[in-house]
C-alpha cells in the first residue's frame, strides 16, 4: 500500500475535484492503493454500491441480510481480476421502515469517532463477515454508510474525501488508518440522504423498476 503522504496528498486534489455521481457516470475519485471504486447504480429498484479491495481475498462469495433491513443486502465474491469484490444493495424502502432513534448509536469500530457526523456516532448494525470481522453499516432517516475493515499502514490518521452529485455534496468517503494497537482501520462511506437527496434518487429508483428496464444497470 502506499505510505499515508501519499494518500493525504490526494486528498488535497480531492479538494479541487467535483465527483459527479448521475445516470451513466460515476465518480471520478482520488486514487487510493488497493480500493477501486466506490460507484453507484441502481437496478430493478436498489440502490447499488459497489467497491473492489484488491488486497483482500475471499475464497468463495456469500450474501449477507442486513439486520432490520428486510430487502437490503450486501455481498462479497472473487473479484475477477483478484481481491475481493464488495457490494451493497439497498432499498430505499428500508430506511422508512424502521425507528432508528430505537436503534443504539455507535463509533467506529474500536471507539473513535465518526469523521463529519456531530457527536461522531450514528445508529449502527452490524454483519459478521467470515475471515474479516465485522461490517459495520450506519443508518438513520438522513444518512446510509457502511465500514469496510481491511488493514491501512497509518496509525490513527483518516483522510475524508467529499462526495458529489451535480455540484451538491452527497457524502464522504475516509480511509481510517489502524489504531493504536494496529487494529480497526478500513474504508468508511457516509451518503447524506435528506429530502432533496432522496427525492433525486427516488426518481431513478423508480425508473428502473418498469418493466422494460428489468436487469438493466443505470
Amino acid at each position: 500500500m502506499k505510505s499515508f503522504s501519499q494518500v493525504v496528498r490526494y486528498a488535497a486534489l480531492a479538494v479541487m475535484t467535483t465527483l459527479a455521481v448521475s445516470c451513466g457516470s460515476q465518480p471520478e475519485v482520488p486514487q487510493i492503493d488497493g480500493i477501486k471504486g466506490p460507484t453507484f447504480n441502481v437496478m430493478d429498484g436498489k440502490v447499488l454500491i459497489s467497491v473492489t479491495f484488491e488486497q483482500l481475498e475471499v475464497i468463495g462469495g456469500a450474501r449477507f441480510p442486513l439486520p432490520k433491513m428486510a430487502n437490503s443486502f450486501m455481498e462479497l465474491s472473487p473479484a475477477q481480476l483478484g481481491g475481493t469484490f464488495f457490494q451493497v444493495a439497498l432499498d430505499m424502502q428500508d430506511l422508512e421502515l424502521t425507528d432508528w432513534n430505537l436503534v443504539d448509536p455507535h463509533a467506529l469500530p474500536g471507539g473513535r469517532p465518526l469523521p463529519g457526523v456531530v457527536g461522531g456516532q450514528l445508529p449502527s448494525i452490524a454483519v459478521q463477515v467470515p475471515d474479516l470481522g465485522d461490517a459495520t453499516f450506519y443508518v438513520s432517516k438522513q444518512v446510509f454508510g457502511f465500514f469496510m475493515p481491511f488493514k491501512v499502514d497509518a496509525q490513527g490518521a483518516v483522510v475524508t474525501f467529499r462526495l458529489y452529485m451535480e455540484n451538491k455534496h452527497i457524502g464522504n468517503i475516509s480511509l481510517v488508518g489502524n489504531d493504536q494497537n494496529g487494529e480497526n482501520g478500513g474504508l468508511l462511506l457516509l451518503m447524506n440522504l435528506n429530502k432533496e437527496g432522496k427525492a433525486r434518487l427516488q426518481k431513478l429508483v423508480d425508473y428502473s423498476k418498469r418493466k422494460e428496464n428489468k436487469g438493466k444497470m443505470f
